[in-house]
């Protein structure tokens, strides 16, 4: 992690890391396997990285903004085991890539007296794409048949917006 300070007022951080997962799975032979055994072994590679600024607009307010990548490794389950149960048989994938993600935001904080009472108030809006989400092909929804077969899939991608607010302060007495 770096941190940065250009001027009085101004705060950048940075930071990266690498992430190397391995995933060993064996098995030994039973029906659900076709009786045979297994033995696997998979390995993710991910970079990723964060940098955000800070800005004080006042002794009491001050703005904010970041970017960040991220990532989810698939499970075990999805790469090699899959999932069965009585409404649905899902099977596995072990082709399955990370799902990555990519996110910013940016917003205001605020440490005003209301009343003579220390409060906070703070207002974030966010915006995250994630690609190759991983789901099964069958979606959120089952048709409550577990002779119906779907697959663990990368199936593309999502954005997720929003604004969050929080406030504190004391009750006045």
């Amino acid at each position: 992690e770096a941190k940065w300070s250009p001027a009085v007022k101004l705060a950048v951080t940075s930071n990266a890391r690498f992430d190397g997962i391995g995933i060993d799975f064996d098995a030994s032979p039973v029906a659900g396997n076709g009786n045979r055994s297994i033995s696997q072994h998979k390995r993710f590679s991910v970079g990723s990285w964060r940098v955000g600024a800070t800005y004080k607009v006042s002794r009491v307010v001050e703005v904010y903004g970041a970017g960040s990548t991220g990532f989810r490794a698939p499970t075990v389950d999805q790469l090699y085991r899959g999932d069965q149960t009585i409404t649905a048989n899902v099977q596995n994938n072990p082709n399955l890539t990370p799902e990555r993600a990519l996110s910013a935001e940016g917003g205001v904080r605020a440490n005003p007296l209301l009343f003579g009472r220390a409060s906070s108030f703070e207002a974030t809006a966010f915006v995250l794409d994630r690609k190759d989400f991983i789901l099964d092909t069958n979606g959120q929804y089952s048709p409550n048949n577990p002779s119906y077969v779907t697959r663990y899939e990368n199936i593309g991608g999502s954005r997720h917006r929003g604004l969050e607010v929080a406030f504190k302060a004391l009750p006045v007495e």
